[in-house]
């Protein structure tokens, strides 16, 4: 009876020495996380035919898709910036490049860094496609605990060299895509023929949802009082009107509800107004421009990508005063993952320094 107990422990033990035995040969990884690295190659191409020329200073950032933020750099006299101790991922790599005051070259591409792995990427510069852009949008309200948001405005910028005009354009506040309208808003005049309201070349527009002081009910708040546009439904008992600025008007049958706009994540276009039959959407052919924003990182994307390829906001908090701006006024590149950055205040009607 003691050698039947014995055996099959002593076969245990022998099992567990033979498995612990092979764990102990098998190799070792000899990859680090963290090491990855990247040379972005920066230049501009006068034309497709011709070949690129390096640009020094371009400023390079490379923004991955979870981990934390990565300090801008700039190109050497080669036009390569590098990007040492990264972790594996999916990355976008993105440059601007100042010529002067009023003109930036733009571009980006993706990049994949794996561990222990040297990676080289070009990024070719753009003056991109010069026009209206929606420059800014404040939306998550001041510091404040009375839930206080009707201090949110939209900033246009015109970042062409030619005057364009705002007759007859629609403001959208979509439910995801440009098939699901929640809110349409039009400025008077007839739509691409109108030359009533005129945005000269390099300049701001802003478009209140109150045009109001705003610090007389909220200290930590902006005066929007000088507004160049308000929002305004003529169908909402409680929307107030300042008669010195002029409207922009509802549009959807039988909505009371002004311009507002989510605190945490939303899709705002602008378009020419040739299509206002929101019912079945706003024709993708007619939208200027769009941005979607996001707060958090894990949301999916919406907005239809030939619009925005990206999407910024992420790390903007509820009443905070915090705003999205792009990083230079009318930089576009579509992808407002690269265009835009969180900024601690809003400036309506200028442009924050990089």
């Amino acid at each position: 009876m003691i050698l039947k107990k014995f055996i099959p422990g002593f076969l245990l033990i022998a099992l567990l020495g033979a498995f612990l035995l092979q764990g102990c040969m098998q190799k070792k990884p000899v990859g680090v996380e963290g090491n990855g690295e990247i040379d972005v190659y920066v230049d501009f191409k006068p034309a497709p035919e011709l070949p690129g020329v390096p640009l020094e200073n371009a400023r390079v950032e490379l923004l991955p898709r979870q981990s934390t933020r990565i300090p801008p750099h700039f190109t050497d006299e080669r036009g390569i910036a590098r990007f040492e101790n990264l972790i594996s991922g999916e990355y976008t790599a993105s440059a601007a490049y100042v010529l002067d005051s009023l003109n930036v070259l733009v571009g980006s591409t993706q990049a994949n860094i794996r561990t222990n792995a040297s990676a080289l990427d070009t990024i070719h510069l753009s003056a991109g496609k010069p026009g209206l852009k929606i420059n800014e949008l404040y939306v998550d309200g001041p510091p404040n605990d009375e839930f206080y948001i009707y201090d949110q405005f939209i900033e246009l910028y015109n970042s062409a060299d030619d005057t364009t005009y705002l007759d007859g354009i629609i403001v959208c506040r979509l439910n995801q895509n440009i098939n699901r309208v929640t809110y349409i808003f039009q400025f008077p005049g007839t739509p691409v023929v109108g030359r009533k309201y005129p945005v000269p070349p390099h300049t701001f527009v802003v478009l209140a949802q109150n045009a109001i002081d705003h610090k007389k009910m909220i200290p930590s708040s902006i005066d929007l009082s000088h507004a160049d546009w308000e929002f305004y439904n003529p169908l909402s008992p409680s929307d107030p009107d300042n008669p010195a600025v002029p409207n922009i008007v509802n549009i959807k049958t039988g909505d009371r509800i002004d311009f507002l706009i989510s605190l945490t994540s939303d899709q705002i276009i602008i378009a020419t107004g040739e299509d206002v039959n929101y019912q079945d959407g706003i024709d993708f052919d007619t939208v200027i421009d769009g941005v979607e924003y996001q707060n958090s990182p894990e949301q999916l994307k919406t907005l239809d990508p030939r619009i925005d390829r990206g999407f910024t906001g992420v790390g903007l908090i509820r009443y905070s005063g915090m705003s999205m701006e792009r990083k230079y006024a009318g930089m576009d590149i579509n992808n407002s993952t690269v265009d835009f950055r969180i900024i601690p205040h809003p400036t309506p009607g200028y442009e924050m320094p990089p």
